[in-house]
């Protein structure tokens, strides 16, 4: 059974419907993680509790009595059922105690001068907690023992990691490999010689500056996530074009510093060049216009030839233009 099953997964191929459907649910799924009843769901859906135990003692300065701080929380996911708090103190007077807790709870074979009584309760919810305060002498962390058990297993340490925690550990660790690797690059000779060597280049300094601001990185994802919708979900024609447009006004809006103003002319120059050889005009008419473009463009140098313009203009149409063959060479080429 399991071979055929391989088999039909194997013959599967990617198509746009599968996209779609993938691209609907991580919508959802976002949407969703920003309501508040996320988290009451899981605990529905999901039976994990995760029992945990703390023991704090505040010791005073004479030989007064001694408060003691018991917690009992289910730091997991679902509620965990029959839960029996067991407290027990070894060479301590115990005089008083008092119970807080956010769950219906009983009190079962007290017996205040052994120093042992237990707690029942049905239930602990997710994220509940149980309080209990100690009041006596000799009360030192480790004469105290304190435990919960449940249907679903005994209850460990605060110490001890959750699986919530866990993967947070696991998520630190990645990003830290990765932090610790750039600033290794960073630091590196190498490196650090094409950084001098971009810093003599005002332009290419600028642009590695922009391309590496918070703001520029921020349009950047954002544009990312639009053309990654308007691929699933628009045709090719309408996707090529709104996404060079796309590119070229996020590199419009950021590269903004002055180049020579023939550069402009040349790229316009160019652009129409290539435009009259791509139609469908014959040989001698286009030769003809590409001399005709060449002249105005060597007469636009000679007469800007000392001027600036925003490369803005520049960064925006060659970004654009460069989109547009790469997707259209890409699509070709399959």
């Amino acid at each position: 059974m399991f071979t055929r099953i391989g088999e039909r997964l194997s013959n599967l191929t990617p198509n746009r419907f599968v996209f779609r459907l993938l691209a609907i649910s991580l919508l959802l799924a976002i949407l969703i993680s920003r309501s508040s009843w996320v988290g009451r769901l899981a605990s529905k859906l999901l039976n994990f509790p995760e029992l945990r135990h703390r023991v704090s003692v505040d010791m005073p300065s004479n030989e007064e009595m001694a408060s003691a701080s018991l917690t009992v929380s289910n730091l997991g996911f679902g509620a965990a059922t029959n839960v029996l708090i067991h407290v027990k103190t070894e060479q301590c007077h115990l005089a008083h105690y008092e119970i807080d807790s956010q769950e219906l709870y009983q009190e079962r074979t007290a017996d205040i001068e052994g120093g042992e009584f237990n707690v029942w309760l049905d239930r602990v919810a997710s994220g509940a907690r149980v309080e209990i305060e100690l009041i006596g002498t000799g009360l030192v962390t480790d004469a105290i023992s304190l435990s919960a058990v449940s249907d679903q297993g005994a209850s460990n340490t605060i110490d001890s990691p959750t699986f919530s925690g866990q993967a947070e550990a696991y998520r630190q660790r990645l990003s830290g490999v990765f932090g610790e690797a750039a600033i290794i690059i960073k630091d590196s000779p190498p490196v650090h010689e094409v950084g001098d060597w971009v810093s003599a280049r005002p332009v290419l300094a600028k642009t590695i500056e922009t391309i590496a601001s918070h703001e520029f990185k921020t349009v950047g994802l954002a544009a990312l996530i639009v053309i990654f919708l308007m691929a699933i979900f628009l045709r090719d024609t309408y996707f090529l074009w709104l996404t060079s447009l796309i590119i070229g006004f996020v590199a419009w809006l950021f590269f903004d510093f002055h180049v020579p103003s023939y550069w402009l002319v040349l790229l316009l120059g160019g652009l129409a060049i290539v435009v009259i050889f791509l139609s469908e005009r014959n040989s001698a008419f286009k030769i003809l216009t590409a001399i005709a473009i060449l002249g105005v463009v060597l007469l636009a140098v000679s007469r800007y030839w000392n001027g600036t313009v925003s490369g803005r203009w520049i960064a925006g149409i060659v970004a654009s233009l460069v989109t547009l063959v790469m997707i259209t060479t890409s699509g070709s080429s399959r």
